[in-house]
Order: structure tokens, then C-alpha cells, then sequence
């Protein structure tokens, strides 16, 4: 297991995440413990390409019968939550100065 403390819009956000299943540096399956939902997972993969290396991420989630109506709004969320990890991972990849390679923290 491993836990997590981030600042988003001015709070702080702590995350604990269970790993379920791994190929090093390769693909990672993770639950995030004590979450709304119990079957929830979300997959990360890493695959070699020519220039560089592509990050997929999968999210697998229960909506109940309740909440059909709105999966428009769901699915919203769900790309806003994936926009703002698409920022945080470029800021941490490209580099501030053209003649750099990459930020490192």
C-alpha cells in the first residue's frame, strides 16, 4: 500500500492505494482503499514508441441504476480529473528550458 497527500483547489487531499496487480515498469492495477467504490480499479500502462513513451490510463467504476440519467456528467468528471493528471504529468516531463530534457523533483 501506498499513501498520498496532494493539494488541489486550496485543501489537502490524502489517497491510499493498493496495488493489485503489476508488471514492472510496464502496468500497474491499483484500488484506492476506503473509496465509495469497492470495485473500482484504475490501470496504468507504459509502452514504448518511437520518440518517447506512452502513459495509458484505464478507469473501471460502478454506476448504480439511480445514476444513469446523469453518466454525462459522470463521464465530465471523470475527463476533468484525467485532464488535470495530463498537467501534472507535462509538468513534470517537459522541460521549462528548451535546451533541457525534463523537469526532475
Amino acid at each position: 500500500m501506498q499513501g498520498y497527500i496532494s493539494h488541489r483547489d486550496g485543501r489537502e487531499h490524502v489517497q491510499l492505494v493498493e496495488v493489485v496487480e503489476e508488471v514492472p515498469e510496464q502496468w500497474a492495477l491499483i484500488r484506492q482503499v476506503g473509496g465509495h467504490d469497492a470495485a473500482a480499479r484504475t490501470g496504468y500502462r507504459l509502452t514504448a514508441i518511437p520518440g518517447g513513451t506512452r502513459l495509458e490510463q484505464l478507469h473501471t467504476v460502478t454506476v448504480p441504476a439511480a445514476q444513469l440519467q446523469v453518466i454525462g456528467r459522470i463521464r465530465q468528471q471523470y475527463f476533468a480529473a484525467a485532464q488535470a493528471f495530463l498537467e501534472r504529468v507535462r509538468f513534470l516531463v517537459e522541460p521549462t528550458d528548451p535546451q533541457a530534457s525534463g523537469r526532475h523533483i
